[in-house]
């Protein structure tokens, strides 16, 4: 509707580029709210990726503790940084707590978010709590995943910055370099001589 409105304000301010400028302002208005989600669900996946090594290795510690799942949850809350995980580990623990079991309630936090490992976390204490495994042992190994996949990531990342380097560079820094190198002597050669 605003890209519209911008179509026809651009249509009514430059009349002769009318037939062209709706049908432009309404497709970038109808791609920006798209492009504007896919960011943030990207912020949202590495601030879990963040997240949930520190989640996984304080629930194995309570657990180890000798504390059971609850427990472990109600730690993360109280001493965890806040944020998305934060919000969604506390909506799983007023589940819990308004009676429905864990199982329930992590198989449908598992269903609520789009992030591939929250996913098989969730799943995994799922299957360790119907097998009546330990979970300590299932939750380090997941953290130490988790751990290696964001070191992964940041590596990717390192590795991506030089590519994107380069454009900028030959854009305004190579130009630039030739301009005060070579700048001089074009003066001088179109003065007549060297």
């Amino acid at each position: 509707m605003a890209a519209l409105l911008v179509g026809a304000t651009i249509a009514y301010l430059f009349p002769i580029g009318a037939w062209f400028a709706v049908p432009v302002a309404a497709a970038i208005g109808g791609c920006v709210p798209y492009f504007w989600l896919l960011q943030q669900r990207s912020r949202f996946h590495v601030t879990l990726l963040k997240a949930m090594p520190e989640w996984l290795e304080l629930m194995a510690l309570v657990m180890e503790a000798g504390l059971d799942l609850s427990a472990g949850i109600q730690q993360y809350l109280q001493k965890g940084a806040p944020g998305p995980l934060h919000h969604l580990l506390s909506g799983l623990h007023k589940e819990t707590q308004m009676g429905r079991s864990r199982a329930e309630a992590l198989a449908a936090l598992a269903q609520k978010t789009s992030y591939p490992p929250l996913r098989d976390v969730c799943r995994s204490i799922v299957q360790a709590l119907s097998l009546g495994s330990s979970l300590a042992p299932l939750l380090r190994e997941q953290g130490a995943a988790l751990r290696t996949k964001r070191m992964q990531v940041a590596e990717k990342k390192a590795a991506e910055a030089p590519l994107k380097v380069l454009l900028p560079l030959f854009i305004f820094i190579v130009p630039t370099v030739f301009i005060v190198l070579f700048g001089p002597m074009a003066m001088l050669f179109f003065k007549g001589g060297f």
